[in-house]
This record gives structure tokens, sequence and C-alpha cells, in this order.
């Protein structure tokens, strides 16, 4: 008698218990589910095995060996799928009987009685059936008194459950029956080879096992077998000697934690099961879930029935896990999300803010877009504006169906730069405006800042990833397009009625070059230097004069001079130059940095292309000077900016190697004629790096001594501030 186990399934229903895990090698009690049948083999006599597998063979293959359990090993490897007949007849050894196993069940049955009984009656066929209470989820075997097979029921509805005896994929097959199988085809023994035996007039009988069988062939079926082995050993629970589990913490009956894992302080742990190297934070409470290996769950989680997390995954606190949602392998969820939907290994959906406001972790549907829009109401109780490059855009139409949902009103503006945005917003005294580029970000902004305070970012990611979200009597729409002669006068107002200069823009933005053109009528044909500025259409601007290119920074710094020089006060973002301070002492007005904290209105050439070019134009026709002339009188400067990847490591970072560096405006370090200052990214993942040097030999020797600093840190090593 050969005995051959199918061991080459994926197990997608198990996922993501099985993403990397091949399914007979997930655990049941903290053993195999393939050792645990091969013991029972052993146990009932038998020396060798085949093993028939496919999905992650070398795996498989790798833990068990050549022997195992006291049995001798076998593999033969299906390379494309056959089926299950086709899978045991490319294993067969001709000429022998078969007992075909299946590697993901969890059974105690008597196979040499089974084999016994086959051989008394003389079966062709002998099918293994168990009795179950709900018959719809397996496929049935209808047997007359006698025991012979009379037909099939494949997975059927109440209304034609005529048996509650299914097949629990065990069988013993004569070499005949095996011989008839066709070589290399895909085929079934339920669909395809039973069915065609019993037309033919074979003899097929069914085996009734009274014993323990479990198909842990999803997540609820693993919980009902942990549960159902449980009870077979007479243990309410099972906490693994070298589990770490706090005194506070209730583990209750059906529950397993594996070696290596930990339980945090006043957890609840029902029914579910934690797998080696788990970590379970403060006061988190678990349903029938199961964790997998190395997962890190935050304080404050709740997991739902029937939820999985995959090994290595990382979930913030405070995080909702809803009913039967599974998240694949090596996912982050961030603290306070609610997550409603299976994730998968691709993509998580949520919200993230990254910097300038900007919008990410989501898709930019309509529907999504929705979602965002009502979120924002957590933020306050007034209107908000919402605007666009474009003229017509699917996802300014959500986000405005989404705030009216929440009961606030709403301003659109179509067809406009962030200039003008923001000019509206503050005439209108609106303090939140949400704006979409022609290039497709999308961006929240407050109307005087700009920035959002970490406060207001988090209160918003949290209102969309919890997605506790109450319609509301919908808010008021209103189209109002009074602010443009307004803004344009105002940035008339600053442009000079002459300049030494011919003047040209270049943009990504289709908008922003309509409105260069109705500004700046004219200006094209003047004498002079020829000027072309160029924007990308996001906020970033340079300009060229020949073969000199003047850099976002340069122009900055000639406009701030433009500002000072009519004695205005400027207020500017964090992230401006350090040499603004430099060249405020030349005037008797004065500069003030705005943090994401202060509700400070930050002037108009810090956001507004068109106001940073007319500032620019000013200044030079004030000083009748050129604009290469103009920078030649600036300080020389070098400028870069760089982003350092520091992975999960960055608080450390920040407070052990960086300390002596805070300053109020953050991290800055000063070295030979540098400064660099340090920014983390919103995303925590990233510290960005913004330098400005004398020279690009000073500006790369303090580059390069922040970059051996946090490698230093991240490695372990010595001397982090060599």
């Amino acid at each position: 008698m050969q005995i051959i186990i199918l061991a080459g399934g994926e197990g997608r229903r198990l996922r993501p218990l099985t993403s990397s895990t091949p399914k007979p090698l997930v655990r049941m009690l903290g053993v195999p589910v393939i050792k645990r049948l091969l013991a029972r083999l052993f146990t009932c006599g038998f020396k060798s095995v085949t093993i028939a597998d496919c999905y992650l063979a070398d795996r498989l293959e790798s833990a068990l060996g050549g022997f195992e359990c006291g049995i001798e090993l076998s593999y033969v490897r299906e390379t494309v799928p056959l089926g299950t007949a086709g899978c045991v007849r490319q294993a067969w050894r001709e000429g022998e009987d078969v007992l075909v196993l299946s590697g993901d069940s969890v059974l105690d049955f008597d196979f040499r009685e089974i084999i016994r009984r086959h051989g008394r009656l003389g079966s062709d066929v002998t099918i293994v059936t168990h009795r179950v209470g709900d018959p719809r989820e397996y496929g049935l075997v209808t047997a007359d008194s006698s025991g012979r097979v009379t037909g099939f029921l494949e997975k059927p509805g109440y209304d034609s459950c005529l048996t509650d005896v299914a097949n629990t994929g065990t069988y013993v097959l004569s070499s005949e029956v095996v011989s008839g199988i066709a070589e290399g085809e895909r085929l079934d023994f339920a669909n395809d080879v039973f069915p065609r035996l019993l037309k033919e007039g074979k003899k097929l009988y069914i085996f009734e096992e009274e014993g323990l069988w479990r198909d842990v062939g999803d997540i609820p079926g693993f919980l009902d077998c942990q549960r159902e082995l449980l009870e077979a050993e007479k243990k309410s629970f099972l906490v693994f000697s070298g589990a770490q589990v706090d005194k506070t913490a209730v583990i209750s009956d059906g529950s397993v934690v594996e070696d290596g894992a930990s339980i945090g302080r006043h957890c609840r742990i029902f029914g579910s099961c934690v797998l080696s190297g788990a970590v379970i934070g403060d006061g988190c409470s678990l349903s029938s879930s199961v964790i997998g290996e190395n997962a890190v769950i935050g304080r404050g989680c709740v997991l739902g029935e029937l939820s999985c997390v995959g090994r290595d995954c990382v979930i913030g606190s405070s995080v909702i896990i809803d009913r039967g949602v599974r998240i694949e392998e090596g996912i982050r969820i961030p603290s306070g999300t609610r997550v409603r939907s299976n994730v998968n290994g691709e993509r998580l959906s949520y919200l993230e803010m990254a910097e300038g406001g900007s919008v990410t972790g989501i898709d930019m549907d309509p529907v999504s877009m929705v979602r965002l829009g009502m979120a924002g109401s957590v933020l306050y109780e007034g209107g908000f504006l919402a605007a666009s490059q474009l003229s017509n855009s699917l996802v300014l139409d959500g986000l405005i169906l989404g705030i009216r949902a929440s009961g606030r009103a709403v301003i659109r503006l179509s067809g406009v730069t962030v200039g003008e945005a923001v000019y509206y917003a503050r005439l209108k005294k609106i303090r939140y405006l949400y704006f979409l580029s022609e290039g497709g970000t999308l961006r929240l902004m407050r109307s005087d800042r700009l920035e959002l305070s970490r406060s207001e970012e988090r209160a918003l990611e949290s209102g969309y990833n919890r997605g506790e979200l109450t319609p509301k009597e919908p808010g008021e729409l209103i189209a109002d397009d009074s602010y443009q002669d307004g803004y344009f006068d105002r940035i008339k107002g600053i442009i000079p009625k002459s300049v030494d200069a011919s003047v040209s823009f270049f943009s990504k933005s289709e908008t922003e070059k309509r409105l260069f053109d109705r500004l700046f009528e004219g200006m094209s044909h003047c004498t002079g230097e020829n000027i072309a500025f160029f924007s990308d259409g996001e906020g970033g601007l340079f300009a060229t004069v020949g073969d000199k290119r003047v850099i976002n920074e340069e122009l900055f710094i000639l406009g701030l001079k433009s500002l000072l020089e009519s004695g205005e006060r400027a207020f500017i973002l964090q992230s401006a130059p350090s040499a603004c301070e430099e060249i405020v002492k030349d005037y008797s007005s004065d500069i003030v940095r705005v943090s994401p904290s202060e509700s400070k209105e930050v002037s108009e050439l810090c956001y507004d292309v068109m106001s940073l070019i007319a500032q620019v134009l000013r200044y030079l026709s004030r000083r009748k000077i050129t604009l290469r002339a103009a920078v030649s009188e600036l300080p020389r400067m070098c400028y870069s900016s760089s982003m350092i990847p520091v992975e999960g490591e960055l608080p450390r970072l920040l407070a052990n190697a960086f300390s002596k560096y805070r300053r109020d405006s953050g991290i800055v370090m000063e070295s030979g004629g540098a400064r660099a200052r340090l920014q983390p990214a919103k995303s925590g993942r990233e510290l960005r790096m913004y330098v400005e040097a004398v020279s690009t030999e000073a500006a790369q020797d303090i580059s390069a001594r922040i970059k051996n600093m946090v490698d230093s840190f991240l490695t372990g090593s010595s001397g982090l501030t060599s």
C-alpha cells in the first residue's frame, strides 16, 4: 500500500497564514498539521510516505527532510496544477493500491481498519466520510444501507441537502482505479473520477469515521480545530512555557499562546491564537483572532472575531480591526486606524498627511473623496473652500459632496491657482481649503499659515481611517467668483510699470500660464535682459538669464527684499532659507517665522508664484538692476535637499544622536560655513536634510557627516558625533 499525502495547495482561504508558509506547515497547538498526520500514520504502523507538493515546495521539503516522525519521506513535485486525481496519478508507484490523504487536515482516523474494510468488501474505492453540522460547506456523499455510494453533492444549499455525510478527502484506491486515471491531465476525484466510476458500475463504498476530523481550510476552520484539539486534550487553553503573559492579562478558553509570544498588561484574549514571537501591547482585546509570527500589536487595539494579522505586521496603538478582516504579512497600520476590509500585500489604503498638507495613501476616486470631505468636519464647525487648477474634476466633486454631507457649507473654485484660492479663503475668512493641482496633488491647507499642525493632521487621519462619520443635513454649495478682481488688483499693485527686461513664463500648469499672461501682459516685449521663469505647477519656481540659472531660494530672497523695502513685515515659513535673517539687518522691517502651531498669515510670496515673480520684478525695477546683477550681490550660497531613510528608528535617532542640536526651529547643525536643518518626514520613515553652505565642498562635508552619524547610530557603532 502506497501512502500519498496531497500537500501542494496554496491555501488561499487561510491567508495570511499561508502567504509564505506551506499550508501543511501551519501549526495547530504548536505542531505543524502535516507532522500530526505523519505521527498518526506511524502509530498505525506505516513506515514510508510519498508527499505530492507544489506551492512553496522547497520550504516544505526543507522543513520535513527525508525522515520525520519515524517515517521515511519521498517527494513528487507538481510543476503544473493537475488536480487531486492527476496529482495522485503522477506520484503513483505502478501496481500498488493507494491511501490518499490531505496534508492540511487534522484527524485521528484508524487507517489500518479503513484499509482492512476496503479489502474485505473488494472495493474499487473507499471514501472516508464524517458527519458535519453544516453540510453546505462540504462535498457530500450519499450511500445505501450497506455503505455503497449512490451519488455526490458538491456544497449544496439547504434545499438540496440530502445527507450530512461529508467527503473528508481520504481515499483508498485500487491499483486498477489509479491506472485508469489519464496521465498529465487535470482531474479531480470528486468532480471527475468518482462520478465516472459510479456510472461504470464500479464498487465505491464509504467508511464513516467518528473520530476527530477538521479541514483547516480557512480562519474559522483553524480556530474550530484549535478548540476541538484543546477539548480532546482536556485543556481549557494552552500557554507555552516560553511565552510571556502579564499576570493581569486574561486568557480565556479556546486560546493558544505559543513560545516566544508576549501578552501585555490587562489584555483580554478570547478564543484566539497568538503565534510564536508575536507581541500584544497593553490593554488589547482579541476575540477569536489569529496573530501571525513576530507581529506587533500596539496598545489598546481591538481585534474583531475571525480577524487575522499576518506575520511581521506592525499594528499601531488604538487600532480597531473589524470582524473577518485579514491583514497580509509585513503590513504597517498607523495608530488610530479602523480597518474595515482586507489589506493585501500590495497596498494599504489609509490616509496619511505628507509634507505641505499633501494627501497620500488613499485612492483619488470619488468614493474616497466623499469620505475625505466628510472627515474634514472633525477640524472645525465652519465651511470649507474646495479649489482646483482644473475646470472639471471628479475628485473635487467627491470632496464637495462629502463636505456637504457632513453639514458644512462649501465654496467651489475651478480653474484657479493656489494663490487665488488662498486669497479668496482669507477674504471670506475660511480657515481650511482643499486644493487640487493639475498634476493630481491634493492638499489640505490652512488659509493663514498654510501648514496644518500635527494635531490637525492626526484628527483628519483618524476621522478618515476610522470612518466613524455621520451624515447630516446637507450643507450649502456656493459658487462665487467675486474674488477675481480683488486678487488681480492685488498682484497688479506689486508689478512695476516698467522693468529693464523681457519676461517670459513657462509652467506645467495651463491655469498658471493663463493667469501670468493676464497679469504680466506686454512684459514679454520689453527690452533688456531675457528673464524666463519656470514653474512646476506645484509651487516650485526658478528662473534663467541666458546661461545662468537662478534657483528658488535666490528668487525668494530677492522677493523678500522687495517686501521689506516696502516697509512690510514679512511672515515666512520655517523652511525658508536661513539667509533671510541676514538680509533683514539692512531694513527697518523685520521677519517672523511662522510655525504650524501659530495662527498667523504667512506672506503671499511664500506660496503664490505670481506674487513672488511680481516682488522680484519690483525689486529689480526699484534698484534699476538686472536679475543677474541682483543675484551676484547675494551671499554666495549652495543649497541642497535630500532624504535619509531611517525606517523604524527615527524617534530613538532624534532623542540620542541629535538631541544636543535641537533649536526652536528644529534640529540645526553648523560647521565650516555650512548649516544643515533636519526635519523628520511626516511618514516617520525618513529624515529630511536641508543644507545651506558657502561652497559645494562645505555642503558635501556636512551632509557626509550627518549621514555618517545616522549610519553609525543605525548600525550600533560608536562615534556618533565624529
